[in-house]
């Protein structure tokens, strides 16, 4: 597995399994109380939560926000058809420090990605 992590205007990004996947990370001044991680629906990305200001929000109340665009929107490449979409998402969670189990907000079409992994990994998540 191999990871790595790079900042271009603000914007981080992973590799996982070759495909390029970018994420916004709003840290807490504090250790954090869990991560929320914020999935988008088909016609919005990671900036649709910046703009709403529920990045911010959750900062602001001690949470870790991690927004990410989805693997083939926003600045993510598309993944490869051979690598599971449940484990897309675990290996994503699975590469920052959870304190706590996280949080998965996964509105509309997003859902492709959440409910095949809520199901095959529970034991993970806080909430969802």
């Amino acid at each position: 597995k191999q990871w790595y992590q790079r900042r271009v205007r603000g914007v981080l990004h992973v590799d996982i399994n070759g495909s390029k996947i970018a994420f916004y990370n709003y840290k807490p001044v504090h250790t954090p109380i869990r991560t929320v991680y914020l999935l988008h629906g088909m016609k919005f990305s990671k900036e649709t939560w910046k703009t709403l200001g529920t990045l911010e929000l959750l900062r602001e109340q001690g949470y870790r926000a991690i927004a990410l665009d989805l693997p083939g929107y926003g600045g993510s490449s598309s993944i490869h058809l051979d690598f599971p979409i449940e484990l897309f998402l675990k290996e994503f969670i699975e590469f920052f420090d959870n304190r706590s189990p996280p949080v998965v907000i996964s509105p509309s079409m997003s859902g492709e990605f959440a409910v095949p992994f809520v199901f095959t990994y529970p034991a993970i998540l806080g909430g969802w």
